[in-house]
């Protein structure tokens, strides 16, 4: 149920940030990429067959993204408290 939810929370988004003679292309875009990244992850479940280390291979990429937040939310924090006129 979550990836339905997010696919429609993602839709009516991209349909909102665009004016109305663009949204059907704007939903249009999310749904290709929606569909590639099927396509990507069944390639990826061919080439690594054990389970665990696909489930290892989809999941690193999100925990150094939110690693990278992390780092950068520190660093603007940081960079606003030292910053002098």
């Amino acid at each position: 149920m979550r990836v339905q939810g997010t696919g429609l929370v993602g839709i009516v988004m991209a349909c909102e940030l665009f004016p109305a003679i663009h949204r059907t292309f704007a939903g249009t875009a999310l749904e290709l990429f929606w569909a590639a990244a099927w396509m990507f992850l069944a390639l990826l479940a061919y080439l690594i067959r054990d389970w665990r280390h696909l489930q290892l291979a989809i999941t690193l990429p999100g925990v150094v993204t939110v690693a990278l937040i992390w780092s950068v939310k520190q660093r603007i924090i940081g960079y606003s408290l030292n910053y002098r006129h």
